[in-house]
């Protein structure tokens, strides 16, 4: 079991690059997350990062779809879905 932090864990290696490396392509989504990021609520921001880095991946992986699946599992809770894609029409 991981513990703890504030920044999100990754399974696709890419996408861990985006969120805690230094490469030109953590640069550029950063910059990108900036200028999007203004747009966005801000009590959605954080989640809407993950939901971010993850469609960025794609542009790296093609086995990362750029459509995004979000679910909050507070501890002691249940679960909410904040996006699901799976059943669009």
């Amino acid at each position: 079991m991981l513990p703890y932090r504030q920044l999100p864990y990754a399974m696709n290696g890419a996408t861990q690059e985006l969120v805690e490396g230094n490469s030109q392509r953590t640069i550029d989504a950063a910059a990108e997350w900036k200028k999007e990021a203004v747009r966005i609520p801000e009590n959605e921001r954080d989640w809407r990062w993950v939901e971010f880095l993850i469609s960025f991946t794609g542009h790296y992986d093609n086995s990362v779809g750029h459509d995004v699946n979000v679910i909050q599992i507070p501890v002691g809770g249940h679960a909410e879905w904040l996006q699901n894609c799976t059943c669009r029409d």
